[in-house]
């Protein structure tokens, strides 16, 4: 899963790949454009190049001084959005459930413990409701 900033630099980066595949941008260009800091476009540059989504190329007193976009940053930024899309969906509360149940025993019997009495419960209360009718029409009858 990437950061909102990584995310960031790679929707800029996978943007100026399909403008012109290629070709480097500067780390300069890259920082005015995003409004992000030194530190930041280093952590964020170091995670991109590590996916395989960018190439860098470095001096010794600068990390990244030009960017490369490569193809593979499509891939990545489609994991993203894919992981990004899972993330954002509604938990499967029956799932879990079954999830739970699965790693303890206990639970799944008290469930079926629960819903078994609850079963018996209403059949009782319909009998119940059923022999009270026939006894009122028997008296009523008399």
């Amino acid at each position: 899963m990437l950061t909102e900033l990584e995310a960031q630099c790679l929707g800029y980066l996978t943007h100026r790949y399909e403008s012109s595949p290629g070709t480097n941008v500067s780390r300069d260009t890259i920082l005015h454009e995003l409004r992000i800091s030194d530190a930041d476009f280093e952590l964020a540059m170091r995670r991109l190049h590590h996916l395989g989504a960018i190439s860098v190329q470095s001096t010794d007193a600068k990390y990244g001084f030009s960017i490369t976009p490569l193809p593979g940053a499509f891939d990545v930024k489609a994991k993203y959005e894919h992981s990004a899309r899972e993330a954002a969906r509604p938990p499967d509360i029956v799932a879990q459930l079954k999830e739970a149940m699965h790693r303890n025993p206990g639970t799944a019997w008290l469930l079926i413990s629960f819903a078994g009495l609850t079963a018996l419960g209403t059949l009782i209360s319909t009998w119940w409701d059923v022999i009270e009718r026939i006894v009122r029409l028997i008296g009523q009858s008399s």
